[in-house]
């Protein structure tokens, strides 16, 4: 029984320290057309992790970041627009792996790590509008916890979202 009770003071204590914080940054490339990219937020946070967190393996961002991207002076033509995300760090801080923050689209079910390496978030092929075109979505993440390597300490991880508006 004092095991079970010096367990359960263990499992506040790394509770109570373990901090994630997310930083948003955007990059536009575009190629005949202009592009405005609106985020909900700057930034996203994780509460301090519970033990029911710790047993799920996993604790979701307290807000997910929403987007909307609009594009305007579009050439004429068939275009694609791609929204990509990487983190430009390759740990979020006290040796735990960037691929321990995951990220999935608010529409789809699967989570995915993040890397250092552009991945697609979501591409849009359309025809030339003179008016533009407007694109949204949700992007959710989580951050993988362990007992073994989640130390109790402060995480961050810089999150890199490019957009790319191409012809085809």
């Amino acid at each position: 029984m004092s095991r079970s009770r010096s367990t359960s003071r263990f499992i506040r204590t790394i509770c109570a320290t373990t901090v994630l914080s997310i930083t948003y940054t955007f990059a536009v490339s575009s190629v005949d057309a202009q592009a405005t990219v609106t985020l909900t937020q700057s930034g996203g946070s994780f509460g301090s992790p519970t033990a029911a967190d710790y047993v799920a393996t996993a604790q979701s961002a307290t807000t997910p970041m929403s987007f909307q991207i609009v594009t305007d002076s579009e050439a004429t033509g068939a275009h694609s627009t791609t929204l990509v995300i990487r983190s430009s760090s390759s740990t979020l801080g006290s040796g735990k792996p960037i691929g321990d923050l995951e990220w999935r689209r608010g529409d789809l079910s699967d989570w995915h790590p993040v890397t250092t390496v552009d991945a697609e978030v979501e591409e849009w092929a359309d025809a030339y509008s003179p008016t533009g075109h407007t694109y949204s979505n949700t992007i959710y993440f989580r951050i993988r916890l362990d007992w073994a390597t989640t130390h109790p300490a402060t995480y961050s991880a810089p999150v890199v979202l490019t957009v790319t508006y191409s012809k085809l």
